[in-house]
């Protein structure tokens, strides 16, 4: 028993060590991504960031028109690519949320139309004291690639952690009646567009019930050395852009070689927690592979930081 205490604790503080000193840098292949932006400007705590891969997701929208005073349904319940598998009204509704506004159909029509909304693929983020990072969550250069990161604070004893989709850039505000909060001021002079990243967040995996010093869900053994165990977070209710014909008629979105192929893949989804989260409350990467035959299950490694001398 005491050797066993002894070991717990040698690895707990290898791994708060090595936490303090990983500093990722971005993909030498992702670094000759080509900067279509041009965008770059200060926000809090002195983060300077470069948005990259524009994605052509919002053609279209500043013509749409009310039907009894809400989007239509065939535009609301449209997905936004077979790459970020979220519909236009859940995303407007999630942006909704962090502004603070009411939940009304004119509401959502006013964010649709009266703003101008830019998607991109990935971001590039220079934090004082840190090596320049690129955090992908649609890549041109290595398709596939989705990261996963760790976001700043805890929630039920557990850090935060998220896989990246992708970020938005929206504009206009200034031009209209809503107001940012200031908490989403990016910097706090900044009242006429907002920079967040779309995420998938993580929950402690049911089998990991015990935490590192880094408050990381420890993966059952005998991989607890140096792993981690994370799941994909559920919503409590159904998403409501899952079934009837408008679902059908996107069917071809969702990964399958046949359609009993997709409906599985679309149901697996049919749960996803997607979220909004400040580009500056991105933490630290986190090398993850999912588990196999199970999509939902994600082990994270944690590198440790052992030198040859």
């Amino acid at each position: 028993m005491l050797q066993t205490v002894q070991r717990q604790t040698l690895w707990s503080a290898v791994f708060k060590m090595q936490e303090q000193e990983r500093s990722p840098e971005p993909s030498p292949s992702e670094a000759d991504d080509t900067d279509t932006s041009a965008e770059e400007a200060p926000a809090r705590a002195a983060l300077v960031f470069k948005l990259w891969t524009p994605l052509s997701y919002t053609d279209g929208w500043s013509d749409v028109v009310a039907v009894r005073g809400r989007p239509p349904p065939s535009w609301g319940s449209t997905f936004l690519s077979k790459d970020v598998l979220i519909t236009r009204n859940e995303l407007i509704t999630l942006l909704r949320t962090k502004l603070q506004m009411r939940g009304t159909w004119r509401n959502v029509m006013l964010l649709a139309t009266q703003l101008h909304w830019q998607y991109f693929g990935s971001v590039s983020l220079k934090v004082p004291h840190r090596h320049q990072r690129k955090v992908v969550g649609i890549s041109s250069l290595s398709p596939g690639r989705r990261d996963f990161v760790r976001v700043q604070g805890t929630r039920t004893n557990t850090r935060l952690a998220a896989q990246v989709i992708m970020f938005i850039k929206v504009t206009g505000f200034d031009d209209t009646a809503i107001v940012i909060p200031e908490c989403l001021r990016n910097p706090a002079t900044n009242t006429d567009s907002v920079v967040m990243a779309v995420v998938r967040w993580l929950s402690p995996h049911p089998q990991a019930l015990l935490r590192d010093a880094d408050l990381k869900p420890v993966c059952i053994p005998p991989f607890d050395i140096n792993h981690a165990l994370w799941k994909f977070s559920t919503r409590v209710r159904r998403r409501g852009y899952f079934s009837d014909n408008l679902f059908r008629r996107q069917l071809h979105l969702f990964p399958g070689s046949d359609d009993n192929t997709r409906i599985a893949n679309a149901e697996n989804l049919a749960f996803a927690r997607y979220d909004l989260i400040q580009i500056e409350t991105i933490d630290t990467f986190m090398n993850c592979t999912c588990v196999d035959n199970d999509s939902n299950t994600i082990m994270e490694t944690i590198t440790l930081p052992f030198v040859v001398t």
